[in-house]
């Protein structure tokens, strides 16, 4: 297993170890997205499930609540919940008392694709275990688990 944190930054080698990841993202991704665009999900974007999951976990949260239990500011949870809005994926609705505060909800449309989102995953994650050896698996997950704990410290050093 490689030592990342000793790794040459400067070497090109490094920097196709990362494209290759974010290469392989990329087409799992296009994969989910031109499969749910088959059944009528055109404008559903992978990238932004993440706040779908958030508020289903913490229905009951503000949208600045939302944005501290995810590391996020407000804009980006502002820009990113009015386009799934506008979507129908999400709901955001005020308390009549004060309009300043805004909640967000899944939407029935979000309820429909999930499932269909989440028996996709299933179907790549079967197909990876057919094309991938458990031998060379256990050492693919060494290598990414160092690999995104060195970056994270690489992160929070800079």
């Amino acid at each position: 297993m490689n030592d990342i944190d000793n790794m040459d930054w400067k070497n090109p080698k490094t920097w196709n170890i990362l494209r290759l990841i974010a290469y392989t993202n990329k087409i799992c991704r296009s994969y989910v997205e031109e499969r749910l665009k088959k059944a009528g999900f055109d404008d559903f974007q992978i990238r932004n499930m993440w706040l779908l999951k958030l508020v289903e976990h913490y229905p009951h949260q503000t949208m600045n609540e939302l944005a501290n239990l995810a590391n996020q500011s407000r804009a980006n949870i502002t820009i990113l919940s009015k386009r799934l809005a506008e979507k129908g994926y999400l709901d955001r609705y005020h308390p009549e008392d004060n309009k300043k505060v805004i909640y967000l909800k899944p939407t029935a449309k979000w309820q429909k694709i999930q499932p269909i989102i989440m028996s996709l995953m299933d179907e790549l994650s079967l197909y990876i275990e057919k094309v991938i050896t458990k031998e060379r698996k256990i050492l693919l997950e060494q290598d990414l688990a160092t690999l995104i704990l060195s970056l994270s410290r690489l992160a929070h050093t800079k």
